[in-house]
């Protein structure tokens, strides 16, 4: 008889749709800053500064979406941070000044995407998974991938055809029902909430699996992590920095791209184009983010972040090539080569947390680290726009961001997330009590 599909997979999918709807707003905010530019004739800091402000908030509420999540499950507080972005995008259709954006968008919208973006989704996914963790959260945050490769052009259409404030009031509309209906019917906090053990931990898993998750560090393992004593610790603020080191330097060029395309009469003539590229980035980021979770299981986290700054450096290498040389072609190359370096980071990321602190509170300690990526991305928004208007160009935001991401390497490698949980291949046939004792097994750190 077939074995059935474990539930934790159903949870992964609501994650998926959830985070494919909600991920993308940042991206396709760039479309309606052009909008907005063109009509009020805003400056790029001001404009700027509003989805720096979201960024800002979404991360400062973090450690609070957490405590909640942790506490009420995400049946309770998800959905009511579906209806508040809901409301938050139906009131930004109606601003007529800048101020007014900076209340709506700024503030209303970051706190309903705080409660449906990653710290939830990467927290209640972890429940569900012992092996093949960084898998299942790569493929959950994946969603936001093909989201925004058809959000991104279909809001680029809606904006020209019907205007922005239309565009707004639909995507409100759709943020409202379907995370809130799939959410309500699906989503539970943990397995023992459905009478089930994790993904890997059932006997027959253990007898069947290649690959184990292996303690390296038996006595952090057990530690039962908080928020307050996760932050005594060096890893907790070398994971931190990292974070918003690497965020910093990623919304300095991320926030500005469609902006930057549009100065060129290239691009201009082919704005629907140019969205469409970069919402094929969301595919290949999405795609990425998958294969990310699967490879950082089998590389370590430490190596497959190494190759994703790589990547990153090289795009944005490429991007500053078609500075000087405007090609569809080009830029496309560009935003692939940056949007898979990211996916496979932000994966990647996302597991180590869970590596090095998995347990009850979870989600309010992926708050607190979230906090510092949005903060980065908050103030490598701001400062994106600022440096464009100060210099004429994004030569300076360009080598920043390259810096930044170098930064971000030598800090993950000084965290050490692999000498607290690996994942390592069993060469030989052992019965699943020898497997479930591998797993309690102290192996000494390489």
């Amino acid at each position: 008889m077939k074995r059935p599909i474990h539930y934790g997979w159903l949870v992964v999918a609501v994650s998926f749709v959830t985070i494919s709807l909600v991920s993308p707003i940042g991206t396709t905010f760039q479309l309606f800053y052009q909008a907005l530019k063109d009509q009020y004739h805003w400056s790029h800091a001001g404009i700027s500064g509003i989805y720096g402000l979201h960024q800002f908030l979404n991360g400062a509420i973090s450690p609070l979406v957490g405590w909640l999540l942790d506490r009420y499950g995400p049946r309770r507080t998800m959905p009511i941070g579906a209806l508040i972005l809901g409301v938050g995008l139906a009131l930004s259709s109606q601003i007529s000044a800048i101020w007014q954006l900076y209340l709506t968008f700024g503030v209303v919208a970051a706190f309903g995407v705080a409660m449906l973006q990653s710290v939830p989704n990467t927290a209640v996914v972890s429940n569900w998974f012992s092996r093949n963790r960084g898998t299942a959260i790569g493929l959950a945050l994946s969603g936001s991938g093909l989201g925004q490769l058809w959000l991104t052009p279909v809001t680029q259409w809606l904006i020209l055809h019907f205007g922005w404030r239309n565009t707004f009031v639909l995507t409100a509309s759709l943020i409202i029902v379907v995370p809130t209906a799939l959410i309500l019917a699906f989503l539970y906090h943990k397995p023992s909430d459905k009478g089930l053990k994790p993904v890997g931990e059932t006997e027959e898993e253990l007898l069947k699996a290649k690959r184990q998750v292996i303690i390296v560090d038996k006595a952090w393992a057990q530690t039962i992590w908080t928020p307050a004593c996760a932050m005594r610790t060096y890893r907790f603020w070398a994971l931190a920095l990292m974070t918003l080191i690497f965020s910093f330097g990623y919304f300095l060029i991320a926030a500005q791209l469609f902006v930057l395309t549009q100065e060129f009469e290239t691009f201009q003539a082919q704005s629907v184009v140019v969205a469409l590229i970069i919402g094929a980035q969301g595919l290949n980021k999405g795609a990425a983010k998958f294969f990310g979770g699967i490879v950082s299981d089998h590389l370590g986290r430490e190596k497959t972040i190494t190759i994703s700054v790589g990547l990153i450096v090289v795009g944005v290498f490429v991007l500053n090539v078609v500075q000087g040389s405007p090609s569809v072609w080009l830029l496309f190359v560009a935003i692939f080569i940056y949007g898979m370096g990211y996916g496979f980071c932000l994966t990647t990321m996302m597991a180590a947390y869970a590596d090095v602190f998995q347990g009850p509170r979870l989600g309010a300690i992926l708050g607190y680290l979230t906090l510092g990526g949005l903060l980065g991305g908050a103030l490598g928004t701001a400062a994106g726009g600022y440096l464009r208007d100060v210099t004429g160009n994004y030569q300076t935001n360009f080598l920043l961001a390259t810096l930044a991401f170098a930064s971000s390497v030598a800090l993950v490698w000084s965290a050490k997330p692999g000498s607290v949980r690996i994942v390592r291949k069993i060469d030989v046939d052992l019965s699943g009590s020898q497997k479930q004792g591998m797993l309690n097994e102290t192996v000494p750190s390489k």
